[in-house]
């Protein structure tokens, strides 16, 4: 029987580094993880030849983890029924395993498709089916993200009170675990929550706060938007200033230097 694999041509090198099949389902589902956020089409053809592979060779988990990834990358090529019907069928290759983190993984980005595509209530219930398998004690990055994506949702959605409590949650988990990315991210949430509820200063407050802590952490990625955000907040309150546009301009102004810097070393 001849296996039919499509196969980046980078992955030749990882058939000659790799002694068994199973390490080499390993490597392309690596590379595939690796790649889904800025080459969702190679990122695809990693995770197909992982679960190709993994068919043949009887080896559930491989294929679970491949279909899952090959789900997540037809949801950033914007194929949304696809990446569906793939991540369905890794959950239920998870479930089978009885893998809850696997699940839940699922559960959420079914529910990121939902969300692309306007259909809110789904989302929601895919978020909540994902948290409700988690314990208080599992996964906190995971439950983080499921906090934060209902947030979202119920922001969009115009239920304020209930963005600003799983926001809030957010940051709990967040402060609790040290995840800087999380933190500031919940900042930035709840600061643009009051700002829509028309709580300038609170808004104010938290758009600081990520501010501060996106310099003391030299998080680059989210200065502009932090200073964007009290920019608006200041237009909105009428009380922007001359100063305050030059002290965003400087800011944003060295927001872009760093950045290069960051990138460069990475």
């Amino acid at each position: 029987m001849v296996l039919h694999i499509v196969l980046p041509l980078i992955a030749f090198s990882l058939l000659a580094q790799t002694p068994s099949d199973t390490s080499r389902v390993h490597g392309w589902n690596r590379q595939a993880f690796q790649l889904v956020n800025t080459d969702a089409k190679q990122a695809k053809l990693f995770a197909d030849s992982a679960a190709a592979l993994s068919r043949l060779i009887g080896y559930q988990g491989g294929q679970a983890e491949a279909l899952f990834h090959s789900g997540t990358a037809l949801f950033w090529l914007g194929e949304l029924a696809e990446a569906r019907d793939s991540l369905r069928l890794a959950k239920s290759l998870f479930e089978a395993m009885d893998s809850t983190r696997g699940v839940v993984k699922c559960l959420r980005n079914i529910g990121l498709t939902y969300w692309r595509a306007g259909e809110y209530v789904d989302a929601l219930d895919s978020y909540r089916q994902g948290l409700a398998l988690l314990d208080t004690r599992d996964d906190p990055i995971l439950r983080a993200g499921l906090q934060n994506n209902i947030g979202l949702i119920y922001e969009l959605q115009g239920d304020y009170p209930s963005a600003l409590d799983c926001f809030m949650q957010t940051l709990t988990i967040g402060q609790e675990i040290q995840h800087k990315n999380y933190v500031a991210i919940a900042y930035m949430n709840i600061g643009r929550v009051h700002q829509l509820m028309g709580n300038l200063d609170r808004a104010l407050e938290y758009a600081h706060k990520a501010l501060e802590h996106n310099k003391s952490n030299q998080e680059t990625r989210y200065l502009r938007h932090n200073l964007n955000n009290i920019g608006d907040i200041h237009l909105g309150s009428g009380s922007l200033t001359r100063r305050s546009t030059t002290y965003g301009r400087d800011w944003d102004m060295r927001a872009r230097a760093m950045s290069r810097t960051v990138f460069s070393q990475a």
